[in-house]
């Protein structure tokens, strides 16, 4: 859960962006994945 904390504290603060620059790490993306689905966002990874 901490991944998932760091990524809505980011975006509390900084508003959503549109690009995540991360690793190949499956948890940060899997937490990128199911943020999209619940705030109907577009986040994109690279």
């Amino acid at each position: 859960m901490s991944a998932q904390s760091f990524l809505i504290k980011a975006v509390e603060n900084n508003g959503t962006p549109e690009l995540i620059s991360i690793d190949k790490s499956g948890s940060n993306k899997h937490v990128i994945r199911v943020y999209n689905k619940r705030s109907l966002s577009k986040i994109e990874t690279r």
